[in-house]
C-alpha cells in the first residue's frame, strides 16, 4: 500500500515540478528536482506508516471508512419487533401477528483541512547537500489530524457530532457505593462496577455484555492502590477477575484509562463507561483519512495542503452502553 502511495505522489510532484522548480533554482538541474521529488514523496510514506499504529480512539470503536470521499452523512435504519406467541387449542383463531417499527437516523459527515509547508531555503538545501528534508512538519500534521480524530471520537464537536463520554440519551446507572477513594472496600467498589455491567447485559435481553470499561486515570490510580486484606491482592486485579462479565461467561473486560472523563458527567464530576464494542453496535465513520493534495507553490513557500472527512461517533443500540457519574 505504502509503495503504492510513494508511486502516486512521485507522479504529482513530477507533473508539479515545472511550478516548483524556481524554488530550488536552475542550477541544481534536474537532479536536484528528482531529489527533491523522491523526498517528498518519502516523506509522506514514512509518516503514514507510523498511521497503522493503535491509536487511542482506534482501540475503542470501530472506525469505518466506507462511503468514499463524496460521503455528506451516513442513514442507519433500527428495528424493533412487537408481538408474542402464544399457547392455544386446537380450535382457536386468536392467531397473534408481529409487526416492527423502524426508525431513521441520519450521521452527518464534515470536512477537515490540515497541511504543511517547507521554505524556499530548506527546499534548496536539501537539493544541493544532497541532505533529506525533515519530516518534523509531515509529521505535525498527521499528529493534528489523529488529535482532532482522536477529539471527536471521544468528547464529539460543535453539537452536531457526538462522543462515546458524552452521547445523547445514554442512561446513567446509579453507583450505590461512591465516590470511590482510597479508603473504599473492595466489595463496595465491585458492587458498583457489576452493577454497572450487567446494567448492559439486562437493558439488551441477555444478548449482548458490557465487554469494555473505560474509566478516569484517578479512578485507576485509586484500583491500584487499594489491597484486599490478607491476600494483599490489588483491587485492579480483583476486578479484572470478578467482574459480572467475565464471570458470566462474556469473555476478558478490557479496562482503559480515559482522561476526558475525569469531568465528563453533569455537575463536571468523574464518568465510568461500559459497552459493548462490537462493530454492529458502535462505529465511527471516517469515510476520507488525511489525503495529501498536489504541492502547490505560495510565493516563497511550497504548501502541501491536506483534507480529510469525518463523522461522529455512531451508537446504534443505546442498550449496549451505559453511564456511571460522579463515582
Amino acid at each position: 500500500m505504502l509503495s503504492k502511495y510513494v508511486d502516486m505522489r512521485q507522479r504529482q510532484l513530477e507533473l508539479a515540478a515545472p511550478a516548483i522548480s524556481h524554488l530550488i533554482g536552475t542550477d541544481q538541474g534536474l537532479g536536484g528536482m528528482s531529489f527533491l521529488i523522491n523526498q517528498l514523496a518519502t516523506i509522506e510514506a514514512g509518516v503514514f506508516e507510523r498511521k497503522y499504529a493503535p491509536l487511542p480512539y482506534q482501540k475503542l470503536m470501530t472506525i469505518s471508512t466506507e462511503g468514499g470521499p463524496g460521503v455528506t452523512s451516513f442513514i442507519y435504519r433500527t428495528l424493533d419487533y412487537v408481538g408474542q406467541a402464544k399457547r392455544a387449542s386446537n380450535n382457536a383463531d386468536d392467531i397473534p401477528y408481529v409487526d416492527f417499527s423502524m426508525a431513521e437516523h441520519v450521521s452527518p459527515v464534515v470536512l477537515g483541512h490540515v497541511g504543511y509547508h517547507y521554505s524556499t531555503e530548506e527546499l534548496r538545501q536539501s537539493a544541493v547537500l544532497n541532505v533529506a528534508l525533515p519530516a518534523t512538519k509531515a509529521r505535525a500534521a498527521l499528529r493534528a489530524y489523529e488529535n482532532l480524530m482522536n477529539k471527536v471520537a471521544l468528547v464529539g464537536e460543535n453539537g452536531d457530532l457526538f462522543g462515546l463520554c458524552n452521547y445523547p440519551g445514554v442512561p446513567v446507572v446509579p453507583a450505590a457505593h461512591a465516590p470511590w477513594t482510597n479508603a473504599s472496600t473492595y466489595s463496595d467498589v465491585i458492587a458498583d462496577v457489576n452493577t454497572l455491567l450487567a446494567a448492559v447485559y439486562d437493558a439488551t435481553a441477555m444478548n449482548d455484555y458490557a465487554d469494555t470499561l473505560l474509566v478516569p486515570p484517578t479512578v485507576f490510580q485509586t484500583w491500584t492502590n487499594v489491597y484486599m486484606p490478607y491476600t494483599g491482592e490489588m483491587l485492579l486485579e480483583l476486578i479484572k477477575q470478578n467482574n459480572f462479565t467475565t464471570v458470566s461467561g462474556g469473555g476478558e473486560l478490557l479496562i482503559i484509562q480515559v482522561p476526558q472523563l475525569e469531568k465528563a458527567s453533569p455537575t463536571a464530576g468523574r464518568r465510568v463507561v461500559a459497552y459493548n464494542r462490537s462493530a454492529d453496535n458502535l462505529v465511527m465513520h471516517i469515510p476520507m483519512p488525511l489525503t495529501f493534495l498536489p504541492p502547490q507553490p505560495v510565493n516563497l513557500d511550497l504548501k502541501i495542503p491536506g483534507e480529510f472527512k469525518y463523522g461522529g461517533v455512531e451508537i446504534r443500540y443505546l442498550n449496549t452502553i451505559r453511564y456511571m457519574d460522579n463515582v
